[in-house]
């Protein structure tokens, strides 16, 4: 009976863990994505504070990985954090066409599209980083970002 409460667990634990590393692995690949395609609108500005958004995170991530609540607590408000400047960025900047020579790579117009999505994952991330019991569990047991033994 103690052997299948601990593979059941064990399973549970597997499940939950997978569950973050999803969230997080998509954070790592979204939010240098943004940076990059800020770069491409040739918003330069919004490129170095996303960077410097995405890289401060990684450290959050790096102590949810050591079993640190406080850590996912701060990652997800992070997220939201980074949610509500981007959508502040689109109501008080609007990417207006510029009258020069060369136009950038990246359309322009096609930044409040792109953007809000990521916002809105942002916040979706966010509030299961802040709300899942699943998180929370995997986040106290601890996990690791890269699981080298996985079962699929």
């Amino acid at each position: 009976m103690l052997d299948l409460q601990r593979q059941r667990s064990s399973i549970q634990n597997r499940d939950n863990a997978r569950l973050v590393r999803s969230i997080l692995i998509g954070h790592l690949i979204i939010g240098a994505g943004a940076s990059g395609v800020f770069i491409f609108h040739e918003r330069f500005s919004a490129a170095l504070m996303t960077a410097t958004w995405y890289l401060l995170s990684i450290g959050f991530i790096v102590g949810m990985c050591k079993f640190l609540q406080w850590c996912r607590v701060t990652l997800g408000l992070w997220f939201i954090a980074g949610a509500i400047v981007s959508m502040t960025y689109l109501a008080f900047l609007p990417p207006a066409p510029e009258e020069t020579l060369t136009p950038p790579p990246l359309s322009i117009k096609l930044m409040p599209f792109w953007l809000s999505t990521v916002a809105l994952g942002y916040v979706a991330g966010g509030l299961a980083l802040l709300l899942s019991s699943r998180v929370q569990k995997a986040t106290a047991k601890g996990f690791t970002l890269w699981d080298v033994s996985h079962n699929w």
